[in-house]
C-alpha cells in the first residue's frame, strides 16, 4: 500500500502512522453505521408510537362526516389540527416540518 522509503527509523515510524489512521478510520466508519442503524431503529419506535397515539378513538380525529353538524365543521381548523398533531407527536411532527422545509432550508 505504502512505497518504502528506505530502511529509516522514520519512514518505519511514518508508515505505522499512516496505517494506524487508516484503522482508525476504518473504525469510525463501523461506528457512524453502527450510530444510524440506532438512531434508525431508536426513531422508528417513536413514531410508531406517536402514530398509535394518533389513531386512537381518544386522540379526536375519529368523527363520522354524517354525524357532523353545521357548527362543528367551524370548529375544525388547519391550525387547531396542526397544534393537536403537534401535541400528540412531537417527534413525527418535527420530521414533517423538517420535510416541509428542507426546499427552502437549502436555499
Amino acid at each position: 500500500m505504502i512505497q518504502s522509503l528506505g530502511d529509516s527509523s522514520a519512514s518505519h515510524k511514518g508508515k505505522a502512522i499512516i496505517e494506524g489512521l487508516l484503522q482508525s478510520i476504518e473504525s469510525m466508519t463501523f461506528g457512524f453505521n453502527y450510530l444510524n442503524k440506532w438512531a434508525w431503529e431508536h426513531s422508528s419506535v417513536q413514531f410508531r408510537s406517536e402514530l398509535s397515539m394518533l389513531i386512537k378513538p381518544e386522540s379526536g380525529f375519529h368523527s363520522n362526516a354524517s354525524n357532523l353538524a353545521v357548527a362543528q365543521l367551524g370548529e375544525y381548523t388547519v391550525e387547531k389540527m396542526a397544534m393537536k398533531y403537534e401535541g400528540l407527536c412531537p417527534s413525527l411532527w418535527g420530521l414533517v416540518m423538517m420535510v416541509l422545509n428542507i426546499k427552502g432550508a437549502s436555499h
